[in-house]
């Protein structure tokens, strides 16, 4: 009898011991199960592919945060609503048509800064054989309508403090020391440095916009500034600006005054590496007067879009969450742009 109550106690020990070891395993496998995040496709115009940049480093840290894998686009709203992509992010205004059957959230304030090499914009003297050819205290207190002319093709003539040396005073001459004999006043033109397919740079859409111009009819046939191979504008600031013939690391050079364009986001960074200086428009200086942003008083003033189907994914979803989020913001506000207020 004893034994074979013992046998019937090993029987249920056994089914015991099963039970809990099909039962751990199903716990552990529940806790070993890693559920892999899917990257968000995101579409962009090139002065916003560093955005992508900034996410992925901060994904890695955290994995509660969506990694995201973008690309340039010119017609990143269509591939939105085609469903090629899981979101776009756009430093333009949306229309109402385009904004048909989609969710705007607002991530950021930024703006188009109006620079030049920074050498030309502190003016100096140019010398051949010994001999000051021209002189000139730069570009300074640029209108919106100065802006337009030079943007447009219509030409712009430098004209203020700009002046031509006198060739015909002899070098060993008293005169060579008056300022009014020396110099002769003159005019320079001031041209537009980039020009980019429409649609690639958001930067120049919305300063085409703001001025007035149309940006599509404007370009059309047009051979683009740069190749094809410049997808983001700190390259593209890079190429203009060391590689140029005219950006000088010694010296102050007074021509040519070549205008270009880029995002205040750049601009937070760019003159650490490159010679490059913004300038105030209407009297304003988009990088020390912030609150010209977000008024709108700046002309050339845009917030950061982000554009998601009202049907996303929930990994599209959770990373506008963590954007619209104050350590999102803090994310934007260390990439460069303006974080929004806080109500």
């Amino acid at each position: 009898m004893k034994r074979a109550l013992d046998h019937k106690q090993f029987k249920i020990l056994f089914l015991i011991i099963l039970v809990q070891s099909i039962l751990s395993l199903l716990l552990a496998g529940c806790t070993l199960v890693k559920v892999e995040k899917r990257d968000v496709l995101v579409s962009v115009p090139g002065d916003l592919y560093y955005l992508s940049m900034m996410i992925n480093q901060r994904a890695e840290q955290n994995q509660a945060i969506p990694a995201v894998n973008m690309r340039v686009s010119s017609e990143n709203i269509n591939e939105l609503k085609q469903g090629k992509t899981d979101a776009v992010f756009t430093g333009r205004e949306p229309t109402k048509e385009e904004l048909a059957g989609l969710k705007d959230f607002v991530l950021a304030y930024d703006a188009v800064c109006i620079i030049l090499d920074e050498n030309t914009y502190l003016g100096g003297i140019v010398s051949s054989g010994g001999r000051p050819l021209r002189k000139s205290s730069g570009l300074q207190g640029l209108t919106t309508e100065a802006v337009k002319s030079i943007i447009s093709g219509q030409g712009w003539q430098l004209s203020e403090n700009y002046f031509e040396g006198n060739q015909g005073v002899d070098i060993n001459s008293w005169l060579i020391n008056v300022d009014s004999v020396v110099w002769i006043p003159g005019s320079r033109s001031v041209a537009n440095a980039f020009y980019f397919p429409p649609g690639k740079y958001d930067t120049q859409t919305v300063l085409y916009d703001s001025l007035g111009l149309d940006e599509k009819s404007m370009l059309s046939g047009w051979k683009a500034f740069t190749s094809s191979r410049f997808n983001i504008e700190e390259e593209v600031l890079s190429y203009e600006y060391n590689g140029s013939n005219y950006s000088q690391a010694s010296g102050k050079q007074d021509f040519p005054f070549k205008l270009a364009f880029c995002s205040r986001r750049a601009m937070t960074v760019a003159p650490e590496h490159i010679s490059v200086k913004e300038l105030t428009i209407n009297g304003i200086d988009p990088l020390t007067e912030p609150e010209s942003i977000y008024d709108g008083s700046y002309p050339f003033s845009r917030k950061i879009h982000l554009l998601v189907r009202q049907n996303s994914s929930a990994d599209t979803m959770q990373m506008a969450d963590y954007l619209l989020s104050p350590e999102g913001q803090q994310l934007m506000a260390e990439a460069g742009y303006l974080p929004l207020r806080t109500q």
